[in-house]
Parts: C-alpha cells; sequence; structure tokens
C-alpha cells in the first residue's frame, strides 16, 4: 500500500513538472512585438510683422498625421511684462479673413478644411496693429496680439451613424 502510494505521489510529481515545464516552454519562447506608433500632432504659426504690425497669420501643420485647427486671438495691451485691461475695442485694428475657410464660432476661430501635413491654413489675420491718437493711459504700453492654435487630428473622418468624429468629440463643432 505505501507503495502504491509513493508510486502515486511520483507520478503526480512528474506530471506537474511536466506541465510546469512545458508552460515555461512555451511562454519563454513566446514574443510579441509591439509596433504601435503614436501619431504626433503639433502645429506652428506661421506670421510676419511690419513696425507695430502683426500681418498675415496662417497656422503650419507640423503634424505627421492630417489636423482640425482652431485658434484664439487675444489681443493685450502690455505694460512692461504685465498685461493690461486696456485691450478693449478701439484700441487696435484687427482685419480677419472670414471669407473663405476661417469661420468663428464663440471664442475661437476654426478651419473649416483638413490640414494636411506640411501644409497651411489660409491666413487668418491679415493685418492687426495698435490705432494711434489713444488716450495717455496707453502711453508706455505695448500692444500683442497673442495667437494660441490648438490642433486636434482628423481621423477617423467617417465614422458609424450616431458615433461623433474627433473635431465634434473634442470640439463640439461640425462642418459637414
Amino acid at each position: 500500500m505505501k507503495k502504491s502510494k509513493f508510486i502515486a505521489v511520483g507520478g503526480l510529481l512528474v506530471g506537474l513538472l511536466a506541465i510546469n515545464g512545458t508552460m515555461a516552454w512555451m511562454f519563454d519562447n513566446s514574443s510579441i512585438t509591439n509596433t504601435f506608433t503614436p501619431a504626433k500632432v503639433e502645429g506652428e504659426i506661421d506670421e510676419g510683422f511690419t513696425g507695430e504690425e502683426k500681418t498675415d497669420v496662417s497656422i503650419i501643420n507640423k503634424s505627421d498625421i492630417p489636423v482640425y485647427i482652431r485658434v484664439a486671438l487675444v489681443p493685450t495691451w502690455m505694460d512692461g511684462d504685465n498685461p493690461t485691461a486696456l485691450a478693449t475695442d478701439g484700441t487696435y485694428n484687427m482685419e480677419l479673413n472670414l471669407e473663405d475657410r476661417w469661420v468663428q464660432k464663440g471664442d475661437f476661430y476654426y478651419y473649416t478644411e483638413v490640414v494636411q501635413p506640411g501644409d497651411k491654413t489660409d491666413v487668418l489675420v491679415k493685418s492687426c496693429k495698435p490705432n494711434t491718437g489713444l488716450p495717455k493711459v496707453y502711453d508706455g504700453k505695448a500692444f500683442r496680439l497673442e495667437v494660441i492654435a490648438s490642433l486636434i487630428q482628423a481621423e477617423p473622418t467617417e465614422v458609424l451613424q450616431g458615433e461623433k468624429t474627433p473635431i465634434e468629440e473634442a470640439w463640439g463643432v461640425d462642418f459637414k
């Protein structure tokens, strides 16, 4: 009886070792290579300057994928390095290009077309400069137009019915 128990326990141990060795060999010899490469989404503001005038503002897609672009324009009068509350209508003159592919929705200007890698948008700001002949409170102050661009991947451009595109999901707008 003792001999049969010894043989049974021994057989069980040999079986467990065989299974364990087989499993270790299977997992040791299997490998998975992750080939996922995340997209790079970035842009660059292209603008010109003539004295105190900012001209021809557009956005370049420096990404490796197609993107949608939106822009916030923040006019500010600066007192040294400090912004003031003086940037009101009538203190600067800004000419925008809202006749082509740019539209304003709320505080943002949206480019309604997908911008391919390496391409750029049409000009949004044709010209922006401070007005002359302002009250003395503006003496010694500098005018600055800050251009803040946001980019989001345009893909997938087609989604299943009821689902949102990336631009609808992130920004709540659609240009279909």
